[in-house]
């Protein structure tokens, strides 16, 4: 039972951090006493230089206790300055930038100042028996520096070593020392414990945020899963028929704004029915990705986009294309899918698997839609496959279509055949 109580009283004291998250948090909380360092540390060297101007106008006629606390005040004065340099001289960017000389220079800087602190009540002792500069240094640490338990413990029972052996070395009077001794142990003992409850109360906050954090990039991830199974065909990994409206919308008011050509192929597989029916839906299926792979891989520009329009059906999209160019890049479409090699017995036009295509381009204007674009492009496929088949076909603007004009805009890079 006491063994229980005694794992209790520790795990308060000593606040479990997940391992994943303990070299983070102990960084973040260097980097804030760093930041407290610098801070306090100006204002504490101008106090203490104030001080040392006050003792060399007013209390210069006290002899060797003059010189004495003086002494104490300068070296404690010059090792703020040498600390303060350092700190300016290794300032951390950010919590990243952390090292274990930023963790050694915090701790040192709490150790110094609660030794300093008790060597000056030792001092003054001399002079009008106050142990206030100790009390006050133990707060302010414990108050302004958070550090890990151990870390505070250790500096803590330093500085109290150093305060026992000042105020017996300095204490004029005997009868007084036992109190001094005892009020100096209970102000180091509430300062410890102060500073534990300190370091432990920003654990529950961190870890809270972490918490929040870590759901925030869940959530974004599962959101963009989503977004991905939303727009994504599931069968061939290209963009599916939401997308591609979304997308031919969008690009179909830039170029209306620009006023550039927009072209679009619309590509059917050819006697695709006649082929599941031979070899299978599963094999059908695999013939349909290699197909979209194909496609998807033979485009060379970051604009340009092919999407399932719906069973054995695709669409590309090029904006800022020319009708000659978007030929050009269709008979390459074309020659790719058959250079496949898919075996089809039951085509009529090729031992393989073939596609046709219908091209259409227009400059978008005021009382044209999208939907106009895919028609035309959709009949110019139809002709080809009436035509037999694996073969590329130009839209055949009639009186009620818009008008199209060729574009100045980039060539497609195709490889040479």
């Amino acid at each position: 039972m006491m063994w229980i109580r005694i794992h209790e009283f520790r795990q308060r004291i000593w606040a479990h951090i997940p391992e994943e998250y303990k070299q983070e948090f102990m960084a973040e909380q260097c980097y804030i006493n760093v930041f407290r360092i610098r801070m306090c540390g100006v204002v504490v060297t101008f106090l203490l230089t104030l001080i040392i101007v006050l003792e060399m106008n007013y209390t210069w006629d006290l002899g060797d206790i003059y010189w004495l606390l003086v002494s104490v005040h300068l070296v404690f004065l010059v090792g703020l300055l040498v600390i303060l340099f350092l700190v300016w001289l290794t300032l951390p960017a950010s919590t990243s930038h952390i090292t274990g000389w930023h963790q050694f220079l915090v701790v040192f800087t709490a150790g110094f100042a609660l030794v300093m602190c008790a060597v000056i009540t030792g001092v003054d002792r001399l002079l009008h028996g106050s142990i206030s500069a100790y009390i006050l240094g133990c707060f302010g640490v414990a108050s302004i520096i958070h550090l890990r338990p151990r870390d505070s413990l250790l500096i803590f029972f330093l500085s109290f070593l150093t305060f026992v052996y000042a105020i017996a070395y300095f204490q004029i009077d005997p009868q007084k020392v036992t109190a001094n001794l005892v009020n100096g142990s209970i102000a180091a003992v509430l300062s410890w414990v102060f500073s534990v409850v300190l370091f432990n109360m920003r654990i529950p906050d961190f870890l809270n945020r972490k918490t929040i954090e870590r759901q925030k990039a869940e959530l974004e991830e599962a959101n963009k899963t989503l977004e991905n199974l939303s727009t994504i065909d599931g069968l061939t990994g290209i963009p599916n028929r939401r997308y591609l409206d979304s997308l031919l919308n969008e690009e179909w008011r830039r170029a209306m704004r620009e006023q550039y050509s927009l072209s679009l192929i619309f590509i059917d597989t050819d006697f695709f029915k006649s082929y599941n029916h031979a070899c299978g839906h599963l094999v059908g299926d695999d013939c349909l990705k290699r197909v979209a792979g194909t496609l998807n891989e033979s485009l060379r520009r970051a604009g340009d986009t092919v999407a399932r329009y719906g069973g054995e059906e695709f669409v590309v999209i090029l904006p800022n294309t020319d009708i000659d160019h978007a030929v050009t890049l269709a008979n390459w479409l074309r020659a790719r899918v058959e250079d496949l090699q898919i075996p089809h017995g039951a085509s009529p036009v090729s031992r393989y698997v073939t596609v046709s295509l219908g091209v259409a381009t227009a400059v978008p204007g005021l009382g044209s839609t999208p939907g106009m674009l895919i028609i035309e492009a959709d009949k110019a496929m139809y002709r080809a496959k009436e035509d037999g088949g694996n073969r590329v076909k130009v839209a055949d603007f009639g009186p009620d279509s818009f008008p199209t004009r060729p574009s100045s805009g980039p060539s497609h890079c195709l490889p040479t055949q």
